[in-house]
């Protein structure tokens, strides 16, 4: 009896070479931030010469508290943006904002988006927010921190750094952009803004408009502009997004003072927003990134030692991550993190 013809081998769908690929690129991107981050201490070790040892034996005690404090903030800041930014279309309690914060603030640090898989499935699950309406919350963030930190990218690449000039272009050109996204925003939420809009794109891309309009991106960012359309917390929200970079800033700018370092206002302000959007694009996890990123601006200004400040930073917000990370979940609870919580319905 012969042997049965063998079957020609299913080559794997599209879909599934893909999600193998996108695997492999987030271990390799995860692998390569480790690899600077090791090569970040190998030459924070390099600058810890006996005087800057001496430095920070004697470090003050106020100013290694003052950079613990202002890396809890940024942890509260962050996570009263996220409520802030609900708030006009959903009700969701500001401490489970806080505490999901927390621990995707933590979880930021590791490849897969693994934050933004516990934030979905935190929102989604104990607060009834529907995927298209967590769509629009992180894309009405994304506008918040381009509307706040745009003119402070702007003005660094023109004036200098911590000048009255940049101060001024800074916060006046993004309360601009807040101002006129709010006008935008009430329009285009409107039934008939959203028609005008749709009848334009349709006309100017024809069928592709027609399927561009209706895809799943432009339904969330349609989500978003509800809640951009509301003055008070839109304002409040891009206000916290500046402030928390400008908290960045003073870590910097503590730490550079600690380890011998002189670095201007200025300077640090530039560096803190950098430290801050290098975290948030990250793709692979933001560990060793933005270590090394930000070492990279350090050199650019011209200012020694980068490895050393930016390690010492790193370091704190490391420890900080940690603690504030469980504490987050025990905010929650973990044995009810995921059970359903009675919200007010969408506004």
């Amino acid at each position: 009896m012969s042997d049965p013809p063998l079957k020609p081998a299913i080559a794997p769908s599209a879909s599934r070479m893909r999600s193998r690929l996108a695997i492999v690129i987030q271990i390799v991107g995860f692998a390569i931030g480790i690899a600077l981050l090791v090569w970040i201490i190998a030459q924070a070790r390099q600058d810890l010469t006996p005087d800057k040892i001496d430095q920070l034996r004697e470090a003050e005690a106020w100013r290694v508290g003052l950079i613990v404090v202002l890396s809890v903030s940024s942890v509260v800041l962050n996570g009263v943006m996220w409520w802030a930014a609900i708030t006009p279309v959903r009700r969701v309690p500001l401490v489970d904002c806080l505490g999901v914060n927390a621990v995707a603030s933590a979880l930021a640090l590791l490849p897969f988006k693994l934050s933004v898989v516990f934030r979905v499935l935190i929102h989604r699950r104990r607060h009834g927010v529907p995927m298209l309406t967590f769509g629009g919350w992180g894309a009405a963030l994304v506008a918040l921190m381009l509307a706040a930190l745009g003119p402070a990218v702007g003005a660094s690449l023109l004036l200098p750094g911590g000048s009255m000039a940049w101060w001024a272009a800074s916060i006046g050109g993004g309360g601009a952009l807040l101002g006129v996204g709010v006008v935008l925003a009430r329009y285009f939420s409107t039934g008939a803004g959203w028609r005008v809009l749709r009848r334009v794109v349709e006309r100017v891309l024809g069928e592709r408009g027609v399927r561009l309009m209706n895809s799943s991106p432009v339904e969330n960012a349609h989500q978003g502009v509800f809640m951009l359309a509301s003055p008070g917390w839109t304002f409040l929200g891009g206000g916290l997004r500046f402030t928390d970079t400008m908290a960045y800033a003073a870590r910097f700018w503590l730490a550079s003072s600690i380890v011998g370092v002189s670095i201007s206002v200025g300077d640090a302000a530039v560096v803190g927003v950098s430290y801050f959007i290098i975290s948030v694009i990250a793709p692979t996890g933001s560990a060793g990134v933005r270590e090394a990123g930000t070492a990279g601006v350090f050199a650019l200004l011209r200012i020694p030692d980068p490895a050393l400040t930016v390690a010492f930073v790193g370091a704190i917000e490391l420890g900080v991550g940690i603690v504030t990370g469980v504490l987050g979940a025990l905010v929650l609870n973990p044995r009810r993190m995921f059970a359903p919580r009675v919200t007010l319905a969408d506004g």
